[in-house]
């Protein structure tokens, strides 16, 4: 046996040792086994298993709201690296002690009487031992105060306006207060039907989108897509055979990452699959010459030549791509209509992204600065980071990214991602501009990550052919 592996196999157990002899906080119950520790606090449910070949998985699970909160598996590479993540776990924990608190916001036409209403759904919450805080606002101001809510309530006033918010607010529970409960200001139903309505229930179903003809011959081919959305980065990571079918799918999340939680990955799966010959990565930034410039977003890895780090450690061959490049290219895989695409992605509060289709080819130019719309000098009336948080705002952000596209690319279709998007209003701006006819379809999705792992996947196949 190697040294180095000796060493890992020691410091593994010892680390081990470690958790299991871990002087937990009273708050937390734990639960010590052979090859796992489970801990449990009131309103969360984790775990850490240790596998063969030194590998520890760690999990968090909020039992309050039916999500995991943290999720990650790495091979025992140092103590130092291990005692990071492990506190990291700790601290989520932490965070569950106490019942998580669902925020819901009431509205109506100038948010009088569902003020009152919610200052009595307040009073019985309190009385029922129920940690629900109402609050309300008038319709006009809904969509830039919904974001900090997990649950939207219209009153019947405003009901005919709920499919329209719905699709403005994918990730939110949006409910019609029923008639005879805002009569009569009937709080107990009205809570009754919240209990029933849990969040995660209530979370879009979608398919995992198929590779359909790819006759091309390659190896195992590894995926990792990086997303950060408000609150975590999720780093997804798919495994596809010589045949294409999916090997491995799953998923980590963290609050910030780092280029060893990407390595811990990794690690894992060239492990557990010794035939993987491309490992290719989607993330957000300019990818230029190996590094990636992700203009300091929050939370992700800034600045690091991923490629030279990748190639001195492992000896598959490394596709870096951009993820918005990559949805465009897995977009275009996904029908046989369009040979010019346009796919902008929107997100909130952080700066826009393009990827554009021609002649079905992917356009990244020079530098890779084809669609960093982020350079643009567009005349608007705010910062792109206060008109993205606004259904008004971001229709006037994506009318001059649509326009964008239209004078450069002249695309047959445009594909949006973007959670405050309202198509019909865009449409109706975009055609005081330019004629009708000249207008490209345009369609919205709600999901990016099972667009970007067909396309990363086809690029890498791409770049090794």
């Amino acid at each position: 046996m190697e040294m180095d592996e000796f060493l890992k196999e020691i410091n593994a157990d010892i680390f081990w040792k470690y958790i299991k002899a871990y002087d937990f906080n009273e708050n937390m119950q734990v639960k010590v086994e052979d090859k796992s520790v489970i801990i449990k606090t009131a309103y969360s449910h984790s775990q850490i298993n240790y596998h063969n070949m030194q590998l520890f998985e760690f999990k968090v699970s909020n039992t309050y709201l039916h999500t995991d909160e943290f999720y990650l598996h790495f091979q025992m590479k140092n103590m130092k690296h291990a005692l990071e993540l492990f506190n990291e776990m700790l601290e989520i924990i932490q965070t569950l002690v106490n019942r998580p608190q669902v925020k819901i916001l009431l509205s109506c036409s100038g948010g009088l009487t569902t003020g009152f209403f919610a200052m009595k759904l307040n009073e019985c919450a309190k009385l029922l031992d129920k940690d629900f805080k109402f609050e309300a606002v008038a319709f006009n101001k809904l969509i830039e105060t919904a974001e900090n809510y997990d649950i939207i309530l219209l009153a019947p006033q405003i009901s005919y306006q709920h499919a329209s918010l719905q699709e403005q607010l994918p990730n939110k529970i949006v409910l019609k207060i029923p008639t005879q409960f805002f009569a009569k200001y009937d709080v107990s139903k009205l809570i009754d039907l919240i209990e029933k309505v849990q969040v995660a229930e209530y979370k879009k179903e979608h398919e995992v989108l198929t590779l359909g003809e790819i006759t091309c011959k390659h190896g195992e081919i590894l995926t990792l897509v990086l997303i950060r959305n408000s609150l975590r980065v999720h780093i997804g990571y798919r495994l596809f055979d010589r045949n294409n079918k999916v090997l491995e799918d799953g998923e980590i999340i963290k609050n910030h990452v780092t280029i060893e939680d990407i390595f811990d990955i990794v690690d894992t799966m060239t492990l557990k699959h010794t035939h993987i010959d491309i490992i290719s990565i989607a993330t957000p930034g300019i990818i230029n010459d190996g590094i990636v410039d992700v203009m300091k977003l929050s939370g992700m890895i800034d600045g690091t030549n991923l490629k030279k780090a990748f190639g001195k450690r492992y000896r598959q061959k490394i596709i870096l791509c951009n993820d918005v490049n990559a949805a465009a290219v897995g977009y275009h895989a996904c029908q046989n209509n369009y040979h010019n695409i346009s796919v902008i992605f929107q997100p909130v509060s952080t700066n826009a992204g393009m990827g554009h289709i021609v002649n079905d080819q992917l356009l990244v130019g020079s530098h890779s600065l084809s669609g960093e719309v982020q350079f643009m000098p567009l005349k608007l009336s705010k910062s792109r980071f206060e008109l993205n948080k606004t259904v008004k705002g971001t229709i006037e952000l994506l009318v001059h990214e649509v326009l964008l596209c239209i004078v450069t690319i002249a695309p047959e279709l445009v594909v949006i991602c973007n959670s405050l998007l309202d198509l019909d209003k865009l449409k109706n701006e975009l055609i005081k501009y330019l004629p009708k006819d000249y207008c490209p379809k345009i369609v919205r999705i709600d999901y990016l990550q099972d667009y970007c792992f067909i396309g990363s996947f086809i690029l890498a196949i791409r770049e090794c052919n």
